[in-house]
């Protein structure tokens, strides 16, 4: 475990290498090519180990089942984004933030207490504000503000609880039970953090202004910090998890919805993605493994965006899309939907498999997510054309192809849940209009937050 801390410090020093032009593309591309083969050494050995730094009250890192499979998203989505990111000319600034995203983000999937949670997911807020804003987009730029603001608030009730927790117990360590009223605070910090609709209505517009393989590094590893920190609390939460639970629910079924009336490519793969957290965060066994998945095909569908000739949805309906470039698509589709033998219908299986009263209303998320993409599958198809990012899709494929946990292998339920999302989707899309986006508006964000915080206290305190 020293060791691993180690060489995610070296990461943190090579990182000042992208300062020199000549230096940054190599130095990105081999930071990732290394972190890519030390995460899947890691996940196929089951590496497990823990080191507390300074006696108890210190740091507290651990590798264990969790952890694994958020640390081989970390390396798969990074370099999947860097392959596609380094063809475009950056500035030296925007090269030295990619690079010290991935250790941090490491370091963040591996921490064990509350206080050095907290400093790894403000550190992983700053590195994506910051990366968010290096072009001279101004809509990027605002949308970057409002996402940070939001968040920093969020953190602040966070802090607010681990200190409450901290005098009740005298350690920050994961040791004790929260007691209802920190863990309430906890929960709201980081459900505003984590991707949660309602909770996290600055995502929307930040993931759909951002370049592509932006967009693909925030919705694939950004937002997992909170929801990482919420699956490592939740046997010190659990009394309190509930909320955490019941807004999963909500969230899966609004963002789908909210997701299957927009027209606009990127604003639907951010829809999904508050969507889709509630996948992860309504089964604490499973999510991770659920983690996993998501990080590999959203960012496949945003790193797409680059090679379709519109946005626009009706559009791109209208045009014709490579016939070598619809099959990359409709993987990624297919592997969201949960089509048999992909990593998206493995995870799916796990975390419907662990569900009780949730399981009616999730099955509701999983036809509406078929319907979403069904539109994808049916696009009409042209000559093949030169792919843009092939080495990123590659990879990404490989990773949807190869579901890496054991689970019984459904095939007839899948693909009835396929078919009945696209039969749904041939039958309302004539009813489907783009939704308000009223709750986007920081001013009405930041008043939706405070009523949900103090629906989580209350439910805290009386659970």
């Amino acid at each position: 475990m020293n060791n691993y801390v180690i060489y995610n410090l070296i990461l943190l020093i090579i990182a000042f290498l992208c300062f020199n032009k000549n230096l940054s593309r190599i130095t990105l591309l081999t930071m990732g090519g290394v972190n890519f083969l030390v995460a899947n050494l890691i996940y196929i050995n089951q590496f497990a180990g823990e080191a507390t730094l300074r006696g108890a009250f210190g740091v507290h890192l651990v590798i264990d089942g969790l952890s694994r499979n958020f640390l081989l998203m970390n390396a798969v989505v990074w370099l999947a984004s860097t392959m596609a990111g380094i063809k475009k000319k950056r500035n030296t600034i925007y090269y030295f933030f990619l690079a010290l995203f991935l250790p941090v983000c490491n370091l963040a999937f591996v921490s064990g207490d509350l206080f050095n949670i907290y400093v790894v997911l403000e550190l992983i807020t700053l590195i994506t504000f910051l990366l968010s804003s290096t072009t001279s987009k101004t809509k990027q730029f605002w949308a970057a503000m409002k996402y940070i603001i939001l968040c920093t608030a969020a953190m602040n009730l966070y802090l607010l609880g681990v200190g409450m927790h901290f005098l009740e117990s005298g350690t920050f360590d994961l040791s004790k039970e929260i007691s209802s009223l920190p863990a309430g605070l906890i929960i709201a910090g980081l459900l505003a953090k984590a991707g949660v609709f309602f909770y996290s209505m600055w995502l929307i517009d930040l993931h759909s202004n951002a370049e592509p393989e932006i967009s693909a590094l925030l919705s694939g590893i950004s937002i997992k910090g909170a929801v990482y920190a919420l699956m490592r609390l939740q046997p010190i939460i659990s009394g309190s998890y509930r909320i955490v639970v019941i807004f999963g629910v909500v969230s899966a079924i609004t963002g789908v919805f909210f997701a299957m009336n927009e027209k606009n490519y990127k604003r639907i793969l951010a829809q999904h993605t508050l969507s889709q957290v509630g996948y992860i965060l309504v089964s604490p066994s499973s999510g991770a493994i659920y983690a996993l998945a998501h990080g590999v095909f959203k960012s496949f569908l945003f790193l797409f965006s680059d090679e379709l000739p519109s946005l626009d949805i009706e559009e791109l309906l209208q045009k014709r899309l490579a016939v070598n470039k619809w099959l990359f698509l409709a993987l990624a589709s297919l592997t969201i939907s949960g089509m048999p033998l992909t990593i998206g219908a493995a995870a799916k299986d796990m975390v419907l498999s662990t569900l009780t009263w949730q399981k009616p209303l999730m099955y509701i998320a999983c036809i509406g997510t078929v319907a979403s993409f069904a539109k994808f599958l049916f696009l009409p198809s042209a000559r093949y054309e030169k792919i843009k990012n092939l080495p990123s899709y590659l990879l990404l494929s490989f990773y949807c192809l190869t579901p890496f946990v054991n689970h019984d292998r459904k095939f007839l339920s899948p693909i009835l849940l396929i078919l009945t999302g696209i039969l749904f989707y041939f039958i309302v899309r004539r009813f489907l209009r783009p939704l308000p986006r009223t709750l986007e508006n920081i001013n009405n964000s930041a008043f939706l937050y405070i009523i949900l915080v103090l629906i989580c206290v209350v439910v805290s305190v009386n659970a």
